[in-house]
């Protein structure tokens, strides 16, 4: 008899263990939705930008488990951003959207302000950060134009002409580059040209009729490609720089030398992390990497609750990533490093103003 009591009693044990105890909840994974320029003219840029924020997570397994990263592609065009952005909010259910430069961001973060969504817009252009939810991450339009003042006032140069393509990004970057030249009482020559232009050469024809000492473009891919072939066709040896823009050269021999402003190269020991990218990494590809590892960082910390990632975001002063030490505004600008640099042997490098001069002469 005690041994049967004993049995039903330890069967009894066993059911409310069973039954009674409640098993751990898991917590859906957060869900990013990441619009990229996965076709057109610089499909070529969005395709590395997504190498690179795949292996963040890739290079980090508790992200994995955690956050769900949803691809669509916006096709090069701001309206393409959009409906990737509506489509990502209302059938994926995502909880934050990234988006890709000034066309992207423009486009996405009325979407994103009037949904109460976290944006994080891979951009220099910080008029898409005006409302709270959105957030930028590139190197400052104000701080390259500066450098790239500095080292053409260094150089003694007099007169410059710039070439802009005709969107956000380039006109912004003309705005400031004429403000601080006027200071440093260097002439301008300006023209902007469409992101569709093919047809180079009477754009080319009417800036060497300027006599301009230097040349400097701020573009997108392909018009870098077709200007500087085409300006070489037509035997134009003007020295020639950049804004950012030669980062999207795909012909790195015809910016063999030639020195630029952008963003600052990542250091060795970070660079051997996109190796298996198996190719240069852009550097807007970086700040993807860096980008997407921030909102990551403040929705794990948060535990997945966007409100409290949000505070994580705003809270921020500094952040360190593969591309160094980025200052935190609070607009929610998250500023890359700027640089010189230039290519040697096919190897973009970093330099300085006094090695420049030293080449120049």
């Amino acid at each position: 008899m005690r041994k049967t009591t004993t049995f039903i009693f330890a069967l009894l044990m066993a059911a409310a263990f069973t039954f009674g105890a409640e098993a751990p909840v898991k917590k859906p994974a957060v869900k990013i939705g990441v619009i990229l320029p996965l076709t057109g003219d610089i499909s070529d840029a969005g395709h590395d930008t997504r190498d690179a924020m795949l292996l963040y997570v890739k290079e980090h397994p508790s992200v994995s488990s955690q956050i769900k990263l949803i691809f669509e592609d916006d096709q090069s065009i701001p309206r393409g951003a959009a409906l990737a952005a509506n489509k990502l909010l209302d059938y994926d259910k995502v909880d934050a959207l990234v988006s890709f430069y000034g066309y992207g961001g423009f486009a996405v973060a009325p979407i994103a302000e009037r949904k109460h969504i976290l944006h994080l817009g891979l951009t220099h252009d910080r008029d898409i950060m005006k409302g709270p939810y959105s957030y930028g991450i590139y190197a400052s339009t104000d701080t390259t134009a500066q450098l790239m003042c500095n080292t053409v006032a260094a150089l003694d140069y007099k007169k410059v002409g710039i070439m802009v393509g005709r969107s956000q990004g380039p006109l912004k970057t003309l705005g400031f580059l004429k403000k601080y030249f006027a200071q440093k009482n260097i002439l301008v020559y300006d023209i902007s040209v469409l992101t569709s232009e093919r047809d180079m050469r009477p754009i080319i024809l009417r800036m060497k009729e300027q006599n301009c000492d230097l040349w400097i473009t701020s573009d997108w891919p392909p018009v870098s490609d077709i200007f500087l072939r085409q300006r070489r066709e037509l035997g134009v040896n003007t020295p020639i720089t950049s804004v950012i823009s030669f980062d999207g050269v795909v012909d790195k021999k015809a910016i063999e030398g030639k020195w630029y402003v952008t963003c600052k190269p990542p250091s060795e020991k970070s660079m051997d992390i996109f190796k298996s990218i198996g190719h240069e990494i852009m550097p807007i590809s970086v700040c993807g990497y860096d980008g997407i590892g921030f909102l990551c960082d403040a929705f794990i910390t948060g535990g997945g609750d966007p409100v409290k990632a949000k505070s994580y975001l705003d809270s921020l002063k500094s952040a360190e990533g593969m591309a160094g030490h980025y200052i935190v505004y609070p607009d929610g600008f998250f500023e890359a490093p700027s640089a010189l640099v230039m290519y040697r042997n096919g190897k973009k490098c970093e330099t300085s103003i006094e090695e420049i001069i030293k080449a120049k002469k």
